[in-house]
């Protein structure tokens, strides 16, 4: 660690760790949204909700508490579904977890983290 420190971190350089995290639950359970909704989809959460432009924000952006359940079902699930089909353009209305303590509020998902 001391090693890692001195070259990369205290210089400040990018690194890529390959392999570090391939064992984390969190790769495979995070992966399909209805683990999320399923587990914790009761459960409320501040959202940023507006639209992009040249991927600056433009007017009228607000937070919102939604579950997370209608964060997936309203905006995630109709995003991926629009990026995986051939017609693919960018939506009009994009929506993001807010600034938030996640791990706080849902101390479960850190267990599928290894740190």
């Amino acid at each position: 660690v001391a090693d890692f420190k001195k070259k990369y971190f205290k210089c400040d350089r990018s690194v890529i760790l390959e392999g570090a995290i391939e064992d984390w639950p969190a790769t495979t359970r995070w992966h399909d949204l209805r683990y999320l909704r399923t587990n914790f989809g009761h459960r409320t959460v501040p959202v940023e909700l507006g639209k992009l432009q040249g991927g600056r924000k433009m007017e009228g952006w607000r937070e919102e508490a939604l579950l997370l359940a209608d964060l997936i079902d309203k905006h995630l699930v109709p995003s991926n579904a629009l990026c995986l089909s051939d017609s693919f353009q960018p939506q009009q209305e994009v929506a993001y977890l807010a600034q938030h303590a996640l791990f706080d509020q849902l101390p479960r998902l850190q267990q599928d983290l290894k740190v």
